[in-house]
């Protein structure tokens, strides 16, 4: 950006030789190639952290996050890239038809009902979590998708 534009900004000004982007309230190392103000700003969208109790794994182009619940027990959720700017997080809920599952992988049924809801206890190899995950047996009913949202939209850091 020139000089004029960020001078002329709402949103932006040059403070001590940095930008300054007001609504983060942090400012940007620059830059300056003749007229124009270069700089350099890396947004990180954070949706979670990764605490203890918890292994986030590469799989097949999806990031597979496994939330430990006790001695034998994991939760697991899914993300997906589904695009420029769009996130998909999917966790396990249990399928319609078991069988499907059971065809896979041996499945345990744990609770039936209760007021914690149904839950089952499987065991897949790394090859058997593939075909579940590719026919889609435990992560498609329950998905959210998020859109990358940015905060300035006129301009182009």
């Amino acid at each position: 950006m020139t000089r004029a534009e960020i001078d002329s900004s709402n949103d932006l000004e040059l403070r001590n030789g940095r930008l300054f982007v007001k609504e983060w309230e942090t400012d940007f190392p620059t830059n300056e190639k003749g007229d124009t103000i270069v700089s350099k700003v890396v947004m990180r969208d954070t949706i979670f952290a990764i605490r203890e109790g918890q292994v986030l794994k590469p799989y097949k182009g999806h990031l597979i996050l496994n939330t430990k619940l006790d001695e034998d027990g994991w939760a697991v959720l899914v993300a997906s890239h589904k695009g420029i700017g769009t996130l998909s997080l999917s966790r396990a809920e249990i399928p319609e038809n078991l069988s499907q599952l059971d065809a896979i992988t041996p499945v345990k049924m744990l609770t039936e009902g209760d007021e914690e809801g149904t839950q089952i206890y499987i065991t897949p190899t790394a090859e058997q979590f593939g075909r579940i995950l590719d026919r889609g047996l435990l992560f498609n009913s329950s998905c959210s998708e998020f859109e990358r949202i940015i905060p300035l939209p006129e301009h182009i850091y």
